[in-house]
């Protein structure tokens, strides 16, 4: 062979060689770009899934309290219907008379064990101001051939506290007298107190 015709061969093998190295870098430069576009895609897409996944989570909360909102509303009305309906049943039936401040329009007691159960409904005339005062209940108890009174006091509470009430037209309340052990209560009085000054009475029997 001659020298310039080995010279050429050499130079193609080299430029071949050289040719598919290029070709095969520019194929692993396009592979690696497909891989991130591809990587990026999926993150793309997660982030997608997390944003729907909120939405929906969001959603459902409002609907939950949407609907949370909307029961109570409706016992609110309910509740309101129902006083509503009470207040023009008493001032229907219970006409209060216009002397005194307060008048003791219902008075129930019963005996339960060592407790008495009370349940006790006041009324005022329209137009006064609120009124601002407390309940005192006293025992009637039987000593022997002698009668003596004796202050209740309500059910687990300090004995030194008074039990206050306050109210516009009506008020009713229900709670526990405690009473000693081995006490025969004959009938029980509540008295109305404003300030200082006595401005209702009742005295119950108690059924045998």
């Amino acid at each position: 062979m001659k020298p310039f015709s080995f010279f050429f061969f050499i130079f193609g093998l080299l430029l071949g060689a050289t040719g598919v190295g290029l070709l095969g870098w520019k194929d692993d430069a396009e592979s690696g770009a497909l891989r991130d576009q591809l990587q990026q895609v999926q993150q793309d897409w997660q982030q997608a899934q997390q944003h729907i996944l909120s939405l929906e989570t969001q959603h459902a909360l409002d609907i939950a309290t949407q609907q949370s909102l909307e029961q109570r509303l409706v016992q609110q009305q309910e509740q309101l219907a129902q006083l509503q309906e009470q207040l023009a049943f008493y001032e229907h039936l219970l006409p209060v008379s216009d002397k005194g401040t307060v008048q003791i329009r219902a008075l129930d007691i019963e005996a339960q064990a060592d407790v008495l159960h009370y349940r006790l409904l006041l009324q005022r005339p329209a137009g006064l101001d609120r009124f601002d005062g407390h309940i005192e209940f006293i025992a009637h108890v039987a000593d022997g051939a002698q009668q003596k009174d004796m202050v209740l006091y309500p059910a687990g509470q300090d004995a030194a506290k008074p039990l206050t009430i306050q109210f516009d037209r009506f008020l009713r309340t229900t709670g526990l007298l405690s009473i000693p052990t081995e006490t025969a209560i004959q009938a029980v009085t509540v008295r109305i107190y404003q300030g200082k000054q006595l401005r209702a009475t009742y005295k119950h029997n108690l059924s045998k």
